[in-house]
């Protein structure tokens, strides 16, 4: 270790003493502290401090200032005294700037074998976080310093989990094995769990030192994920035991998945022969009957309705109505939307639905009676419903009241006033950790002035995710902003598509954001796979750099608009199919196209089998609609847009 220079110490210091030179205004000296910001952010990551020292004064009293020293101390782990990382720490205590560094800190201090000092910052900062890598190395830390009575109790209690632990733990597990800690019980605890949570890899790798019945009992396992009828058939090969029994129960449900009628068979065999409880038969004839109402199957009411009373809730009996719309029997419909709890048939969905199976009975002025009521609001069923009887939409649109007072105040918060630069250097991660703690601990009125804050500030997935926090919902200029408005619209009209249509996508993919990325890859506003941009990059003929052309905005939405155009042609012209396919791959609503005849486009919607795309879809259409009228001035009807879904060809 070295100590630090003189330079550096400076670059460390509040520098409190120093005067700042005064710019024309203060709107002139926040854009220069800016654009210094920017230039130093990425030289501080990489070690270099030239810009910090170059533009120290005209940052000193910036609010990000600290987060630049951070960036520079993480560069310098392990180069310069630790002393001096744990005194900036200790200044910057309770500030978000330091979470990174002192994070990285502490595994820095892992790394090179210094465990009581890890375990100092351990013991503060991380011992209640629930961060499995910390955990790991605290107990290697313990074990370093000599392993008291309590380490053996508690890294065993640490091992019986039904999950794989992060690597870092290894050095702790082998010692339990070399201590002969871990007995031949624990290992069967271990195992089980990790069946209960289906990680049979795991569950293999524990009993390999197991005796044969053991080994043998998780390949039982392994043959029923993958082959329940072969296991099933032979069923009664298996003893009854308590675990047996569980075994059984998930071949059953397993079996289900792709064969209701035969998994009911084998139930009906085996329920009798084994000491199944009350709770476990109730268990298996409800997932029977969920399975096969998941699966559209036209006999799901029939076992619905087959069930005892109490154990048919608002779950099944949705999925039994989904199933009823797949095959038109409009009466299981109204008996499933009859069943269900007051709160759930209340909601527009259920009441829209039930008004389509009067219309469909012949009951068409008490269905026309639920059309109107439902038509007074903002909504996907709602703009159905107007649609059905030629009623105007309702936007209700109503302005956010602005409290001048309150938001001056706001805009001195020190969380938000944070939150608003790292947005506006395109720290947009940090940005957005940094509002949401900011605003999770205001008022709902001061939630709402915040969500008009990032609306005026052109931060607009923080101004429609704060407006839902605060219950706003009808100021339709904050909860459906036209961001990037010229990119969607040049991009949008060059292809011959509706801008609007691109809106809904990109609100409903990313809330607008230029830099999120998914759990399955996509990145940027219209959220584009690095596969897809690639292959639409060479259709459109445009330059693809990889995630730089994905997380700048103008090539993102413009591969965006392009694919969407394309999955319009794919689909004939068909904007809810389209949509679909953006969603889910277009190979998927290929599945979902019906066989025998056309289906009526919301009911199509509604019998999707995915739960996302379901949402995805109405989210989507009824963004197109608002954002026309927003663009407009007039209104589109969904029906307009909403033909009847096609036969497979």
């Amino acid at each position: 270790m070295y100590r630090l220079a003189p330079a550096t110490v400076l670059i460390l210091a509040g520098l409190t003493a120093l005067a700042a030179p005064l710019a024309a205004n203060w709107s002139q000296r926040l854009e220069q502290q800016r654009d210094a910001f920017r230039q130093a952010w990425p030289e501080a990551l990489d070690g270099d401090a030239s810009s910090i020292r170059q533009h120290q004064l005209l940052l000193s009293d910036y609010p990000l200032y600290p987060d630049l020293q951070a960036a520079w101390l993480r560069s310098q782990l392990g180069r310069i005294d630790d002393a001096e990382i744990a005194d900036f720490v200790s200044r910057h205590r309770g500030s978000s700037a330091i979470r990174d560094l002192r994070y990285r800190w502490a595994k820095s201090l892992a790394s090179r074998g210094q465990w009581r000092s890890y375990l100092d910052i351990y013991d503060v900062d991380y011992s209640s976080s629930g961060d499995e890598t910390l955990t790991c190395l605290s107990l290697n830390a313990r074990l370093k310093l000599g392993p008291d009575e309590q380490f053996a109790r508690d890294a065993l209690a640490f091992w019986m989990n039904g999950e794989s632990r992060a690597g870092e733990c290894d050095p702790a597990f082998a010692w339990l094995e070399q201590q002969d800690v871990i007995g031949d019980d624990d290992r069967r605890r271990r195992i089980q769990l990790a069946l209960d949570k289906r990680k049979f890899e795991l569950a293999a790798w524990l009993a390999r030192p197991m005796p044969e019945a053991d080994r043998e009992y998780v390949q039982m396992w392994r043959r029923m994920r993958h082959r329940p009828a072969d296991v099933l058939v032979n069923w009664r090969q298996i003893s009854d035991s308590e675990q047996h029994r569980d075994l059984i129960i998930y071949g059953v449900k397993r079996l289900a998945r792709s064969d209701v009628e035969a998994a009911a068979r084998v139930w009906a065999e085996v329920v009798n022969a084994y000491d199944f409880d009350t709770r476990q038969n109730r268990s298996v004839l409800r997932s029977l009957a969920l399975t096969s109402a998941r699966n559209h199957q036209p006999h799901a009411p029939e076992m619905i309705f087959g069930l005892e009373r109490h154990m048919v809730d608002d779950t099944l009996l949705e999925w039994g109505a989904r199933a009823s719309l797949k095959h038109g029997d409009w009466a299981s419909v109204l008996q499933a939307i009859g069943a269900m709890s007051e709160k759930n048939r209340g909601e527009a969905k259920w009441q829209y639905w039930r008004a389509r199976a009067l219309e469909a009975n012949g009951r068409s002025d008490e269905a026309a009676g639920v059309y109107a009521r439902l038509a007074q609001e903002r909504g996907f069923y709602e703009f159905l419903a107007a649609d059905r009887i030629a009623a105007p939409y309702q936007y209700n649109y109503i302005p956010a009241d602005p409290d001048e007072q309150l938001l001056t105040r706001l805009e001195n918060n020190h969380g938000l006033v944070r939150a608003r630069e790292l947005f506006f250097v395109d720290l947009h991660g940090k940005g957005r950790s940094e509002w949401d703690r900011s605003v999770a601990d205001l008022t709902r009125a001061e939630k709402a002035q915040s969500a008009i804050l990032a609306n005026r500030w052109g931060w607009h997935s923080r101004a429609i995710s704060t407006a839902a926090r605060a219950g706003i919902f009808d100021d339709l200029a904050i909860t459906y902003p036209m961001a990037f408005r010229e990119l969607f619209e040049q991009h949008s009209e060059s292809l011959g598509l509706p801008a609007t249509w691109a809106f809904g996508i990109a609100r409903s993919e990313s809330l607008f954001m230029p830099d999120v990325t998914s759990s399955a890859g996509a990145l940027g506003v219209m959220q584009v796979t690095p596969e897809t941009g690639r292959l639409t990059a060479r259709q459109a003929r445009m330059r693809y750099r990889g995630r730089y052309t994905l997380l700048n905005p103008e090539d993102n939405i413009a591969l965006g608009t392009f694919y969407l155009d394309r999955m319009l042609a794919r689909f004939d012209d068909h904007q809810v199919l389209a949509t679909a396919a953006y969603n889910a791959g277009p190979h998927r609503v290929d599945r979902w196209l019906p066989e025998d005849e056309a289906v009526a486009a919301d009911i199509w919607v509604e019998t999707v089998p995915y739960t996302e795309t379901r949402g995805y879809l109405r989210r989507v259409l009824t963004a197109d609609a608002i954002f026309h009228w927003r663009l407009t001035g007039n209104t589109r009807r969904l029906a307009a847009i909403m033909p009847p879904v096609p036969i497979a060809d």
